[in-house]
């Protein structure tokens, strides 16, 4: 799965941000099993897909040094920082500047990994679960897509849904099955997608 999110963030870098654009109204659903049927080749069976040529058509804002995640929603790409502040940036699909600057209170930036949406809310997972922040109770935050719809806002709360790993406990590993690095939305359902270290 580690190296499925690699594969998700590098397109999300580096891709046209019209081919971005299309495809991220695509299910999340259907972009890991595509890449799942990847995942599952042997690596030196690589090599033998074809080359896809991908051009870098801007860098993000430099608010965005750490992008941990990618939604398209109101004609616009919104994406977070992993761990530096608490704010939703919504860009263009064709310039890098920053049109909406939205602060999520109420939330900890302890490690924002991912975002997702259904039609009336959007969803942070506040889930990184490695050695320096290790903790047994996880949190995805939940806004109100109406909230962040409005043309003059520019905070927003949210609700807190908290959750826990039956059978995991607090050891000061780094290697462990319960560090959830991304999430999508299915049929009603939150999909939490953790590393299999072991």
């Amino acid at each position: 799965v580690s190296s499925l999110i690699i594969i998700y963030r590098k397109v999300s870098q580096l891709v046209k941000p019209f081919f971005l654009l299309q495809y991220m109204k695509i299910k999340l659903t259907i972009l890991f099993s595509l890449c799942t049927i990847i995942l599952f080749a042997k690596k030196e069976s690589y090599q033998n897909y074809p080359q896809i040529p991908l051009n870098c058509e801007f860098k993000l804002n430099r608010h965005l040094k750490e992008s941990s995640g990618l939604i398209f929603f109101n004609n616009l790409i919104w994406s977070h920082n992993d761990d530096k502040n608490n704010h939703l940036y919504g860009f263009s699909t064709n310039k890098k500047n920053i049109k909406k600057k939205i602060c999520v209170l109420n939330t900890a930036t302890t490690d924002w990994e991912d975002i997702t949406q259904d039609n009336n809310f959007i969803y942070i997972g506040n889930t990184g679960n490695n050695t320096h922040i290790q903790r047994d109770t996880l949190t995805i935050y939940r806004i109100n897509k109406n909230l962040i719809s409005k043309k003059k806002i520019s905070k927003v709360f949210c609700d807190s849904i908290q959750f826990y790993y039956p059978g995991f406990e607090l050891n000061g590993k780094r290697q462990h099955n319960f560090d959830c690095e991304a999430i999508c939305t299915f049929n009603n359902q939150i999909l939490i997608f953790t590393k299999e270290w072991n």
